[in-house]
């Protein structure tokens, strides 16, 4: 009869343990092993359905994504030859100055969550240079060759059309 009494004991003691591990906050749950770290920028293109390639950014864009082991990402895409504004006043920019910077340039910041099963991460957006992000979920399906190379791929809308946007990153040391 002790021995069931103390066989009980423990399984409550297992279960409460469980219970707690599905608790945790997100700041504490494990990610792949892989995604932490710092990746640059290799390639960012954008294939519409006529199979025509566009780049956003440019031929060499440039870009730098982090994610840390806590679950907290930061992305950001520029293309390298944005002009100048002329004043070079953060609040003097002109209309078109304005809107050049903001087509040539991405950037949003929040948490991650990654879904092995279906091979996603999921960039939970707490804010963006696209308004519309901001508190919304960006599904990117991922593939990693070897440990140093990550791609990322999604649907993007582009004046109305829908790319299959893919983004080359490598880590860096």
């Amino acid at each position: 009869m002790r021995g069931l009494v103390l066989l009980v004991a423990c399984g409550a003691c297992v279960l409460a343990q469980n219970s707690k591990r599905e608790l945790k906050p997100a700041t504490e749950i494990a990610h792949t092993p892989k995604f932490p770290g710092t990746w640059r920028l290799l390639s960012a293109e954008y294939v519409g359905p006529s199979g025509a390639t566009r780049r956003l950014y440019g031929a060499g864009a440039v870009g730098m994504l982090i994610y840390d082991g806590k679950g907290h990402m930061s992305a950001q895409i520029a293309n390298p030859e944005r002009e100048p504004w002329a004043k070079g006043d953060r609040l003097a920019e002109t209309p078109e100055e304005a809107k050049a910077s903001i087509d040539s340039y991405i950037s949003y910041f929040g948490d991650y969550t990654v879904d092995e099963k279906k091979s996603v991460v999921i960039h939970k957006v707490k804010s963006a240079l696209i308004p519309n992000w901001t508190g919304t979920d960006q599904v990117r399906e991922f593939e990693f060759w070897g440990d140093d190379r990550l791609i990322l791929t999604t649907d993007a809308k582009i004046d109305g059309v829908v790319y299959k946007a893919k983004l080359t990153w490598e880590r860096m040391q």
